[in-house]
């Protein structure tokens, strides 16, 4: 699937964060360079959502609202299994800064 699909921005987000809970840390810092490299025009936020979602696996706050904040300013859409309805960001959805991404349009 992966050699078929090495441009796509989820399949390897995925990648990258099992590579990393499984400990294999030089390979999903490999994986995470790709999907950095795939950085382009009119992705709408698609990659630094990913991007998030692989810093709340690592536990990179920082980077997680940096990146959050990227994805919503580019135009990536809330919608039923995104932000607040992605388990993965289920320890964050309480806080101030997760709550104030979520009326950044608003």
């Amino acid at each position: 699937l992966l050699k078929e699909s090495t441009y796509h921005i989820e399949n390897l987000t995925w990648l990258a964060m099992s590579q990393y809970k499984n400990n294999k840390l030089q390979e999903s810092t490999n994986t995470i360079s790709k999907l950095n490299a795939l950085r382009a025009n009119y992705q709408f936020g698609e990659l630094d959502y990913n991007l998030a979602r692989f810093d709340a696996i690592t536990n990179n706050e920082v980077m997680l609202f940096e990146h959050l904040t990227k994805s919503v300013a580019s135009g990536y859409k809330y919608t039923l299994s995104t932000f607040q309805y992605d388990p993965i960001f289920k320890s964050y959805i309480d806080t101030e800064k997760f709550k104030a991404l979520l009326n950044y349009w608003h």
